[in-house]
């Protein structure tokens, strides 16, 4: 079964990409290259024409980038109906690329093992684990004490 992002998002977005390749690759046919071009500008600006058209595109650019970034992040793990049912308990990463996590699956923890060659359940809890709530620390106080510690 697909999901919705599926459905509506990735024909957008192959639709908004198409657009995009052919408004950069595209040229009027039939037009000399005299034709094509816009009329100056005044110089009262002191800035050149195509200066003030790049910038611009480069502008339009980053805003679709940053546009296109948001609606990623925004619709991220929108497919998932089980999330709710599912919770990482605890992480431990051994290298780059291995870990070793607890789940919770309704009442019951798994531990299992997380590589760059799959998952593997390496044992069924029979205690639960407790789960320690510890408040995050934010950037901020994790900056000063670094600070502090590195004066003395």
């Amino acid at each position: 079964m697909k999901s919705w992002c599926d459905i509506v998002l990735k024909p957008v977005f192959a639709v908004v990409s198409a657009f995009v390749l052919v408004c950069a690759c595209a040229t009027p046919l039939g037009l000399k290259s005299a034709q094509m071009q816009a009329p100056p500008l005044p110089d009262s600006f002191g800035v050149s024409a195509s200066l003030i058209e790049v910038t611009l595109n480069l502008g339009l650019v980053l805003v679709a980038i940053v546009v296109l970034a948001w609606l990623f992040k925004r619709f991220q793990g929108m497919d998932q109906p089980a999330a709710g049912q599912l919770k990482v308990t605890a992480s431990l990463p051994l290298g780059p690329k291995e870990r070793i996590i607890v789940i919770e699956v309704g009442d019951e923890q798994i531990l299992v093992g997380a590589s760059s060659a799959g998952i593997s359940t390496l044992h069924v809890l029979n205690a639960p684990l407790r789960v320690v709530s510890e408040e995050q620390e934010s950037f901020r106080d994790k900056l000063v004490r670094s600070l502090k510690g590195a004066q003395t």
